[in-house]
């Protein structure tokens, strides 16, 4: 995000910021019925013209038309199916129940509505160009926001796709609004008169978006650079984890947040996965991979094994633009050698021989946002529930997390806020709590009296004591302070 925003940039942004908050009430007063179901309809549109969005999502690093489908069209779809059956409940009003009022505010009612933010400003990674913007834009009009949308460079199509496909379902066209790809618009966006924004992108531009957010009190989800770790126990079944670590790296040609970027096995099978690790990126088809990070894996690597590290699997070339899936290894407790968020599809892999000591080294680790166990499930679930990432998977890698139920929460370096699932969709609202007394009698509006700190401390003891004598005890007292007063 280096360039910056010219004053024209500035203008029209604001003219469709003004725009979308015109036609935002209006949408808002609809009901949540009528949000999800619109919004629901676009996995009509998926199906009926899949070919028509796979060509507007492209064939960038190397995917063919079923990867398309699978890591993108098809999720989508299923989210908007989660949104159109589950979301008017999502978003359903919570009233209290009467159990659990304290009784000092006997008469009191309540209930917790969930209300949009208003206008949402959504800055679109070019990993998955359809998939993760698709999704938070879905969430954000159901629950009644309008959208700002920058795509990131090359990546404008879909998300075009995307809002005439929601235009044709009855959406207000001037409730999306889509930027131009550049980071001078990015950059404007992210000091622009907006309700909310959501990010997906770098831990670094994740800190200047914050930085720019905090001025202005401006609330954000960020979805942000990961590092996973792989953890194969000594119970795992050697051959799935292989197969499953080498097909999470080449997926979408490495530039996966959540591919698997560090390896620690137990040193009791660590031979026996690097046979088959070998074995498995042996038989891996190359992929093309962005010049600036296929750069820094052909530096990374080549460093490495000058330092010592051996390489399973085909060395990258800087003379060739496609790169096979590769590892580093080391029998050791070793420090990982690569930078966190290297998008291409290279990992390291290191030993344990305590899982206490591999777990403490993980929960100091900077990134926090996918994590995968492998092995027995009972061991490797309890492993998992310690892990301090956002998104755990057991026995598999990254395709679980396509579940349109299942959040997305980023912690540290990582990000912050949550997208997808339930928990995403009223994200995008803002809670208000409304709360009515009936009656006339206003206790609390009376002037204090000299036997309201005995009443108010029998009511403690009453409410709160430890042990029916003490509550009981306390009861007597009330009745006796109330009795004085």
């Amino acid at each position: 995000m280096s360039e910056t925003p010219t004053e024209d940039c500035a203008v029209a942004l604001a003219g469709y910021i003004r725009a979308a908050r015109g036609a935002q009430a209006a949408w808002q007063a609809r009901s949540t019925r009528q949000r999800v179901r619109l919004i629901g309809a676009l996995r009509h549109a998926l199906a009926a013209d899949a070919d028509g969005v796979v060509a507007a999502v492209g064939e960038r690093f190397d995917r063919g038309p079923s990867e398309t489908l699978t890591a993108e069209v098809i999720p989508l779809a299923d989210a908007a199916r989660l949104i159109a059956r589950q979301g008017e409940a999502i978003l359903a009003p919570r009233r209290f129940a009467a159990a659990g009022r304290p009784a000092w505010l006997w008469g009191v009612t309540g209930e917790t509505r969930r209300v949009a933010h208003g206008v949402v400003a959504i800055i679109a990674p070019g990993n998955y160009r359809l998939l993760l913007a698709g999704v938070q834009i879905a969430q954000a009009l159901a629950a009644g926001n309008a959208v700002v949308v920058k795509p990131a460079p090359g990546a404008s199509a879909p998300i075009l796709w995307l809002r005439e496909a929601l235009i044709a379902a009855g959406l207000p066209e001037a409730l999306f609004q889509v930027l131009d790809e550049t980071h001078a618009a990015g950059r404007a966006l992210a000091a622009a008169d907006v309700d909310k924004l959501v990010l997906t992108g770098s831990a670094a531009t994740g800190r200047a978006v914050a930085a720019r957010l905090a001025e202005r009190g401006v609330p954000a989800t960020l979805e942000l650079s990961g590092n996973d770790a792989v953890f194969v126990l000594a119970s795992a079944d050697i051959a799935l984890a292989a197969r499953s670590i080498v097909w999470g790296m080449s997926i979408n040609g490495g530039a996966t947040c959540i591919a698997p970027r560090r390896i620690i096995v137990a040193r009791a099978c660590y031979g026996a996965l690097a046979a088959a690790l070998a074995a498995e990126l042996a038989r891996a088809t190359p992929r093309t991979v962005a010049a600036t990070p296929h750069a820094t894996a052909c530096e990374q690597v080549a460093a490495a094994m000058d330092n010592g590290w051996q390489l399973l699997g085909r060395a990258p070339q800087m003379s060739d633009a496609r790169m096979a899936p590769c590892v580093l290894s080391r029998d050791s407790v070793a420090e990982p050698p690569l930078p966190g968020d290297l998008f291409a599809p290279v990992a390291a892999m290191t030993v344990f021989d305590d899982v206490e000591a591999a777990l403490l080294n993980e929960q100091n680790s900077i990134y926090a946002l996918g994590s995968a166990v492998f092995g027995a499930d009972d061991a490797a679930r309890a492993l998992a529930r310690r892990l301090p990432a956002g998104v755990v998977t057991v026995n598999d890698l990254i395709a679980p997390t396509a579940d349109p139920r299942a959040p997305f929460a980023g912690a540290r370096a990582s990000g912050y806020g949550v997208t997808r699932g339930a928990e995403g969709l009223r994200a995008m609202t803002r809670p208000q709590t409304v709360l009515t007394r009936a009656g006339k009698r206003r206790p609390h509006l009376a002037t204090p009296g000299a036997q309201d700190a005995d009443l108010f401390k029998a009511y403690l003891t009453m409410a709160h004591g430890r042990g029916l004598r003490r509550r009981l005890a306390g009861l007597r007292a009330a009745i006796a302070a109330a009795r004085g007063r």
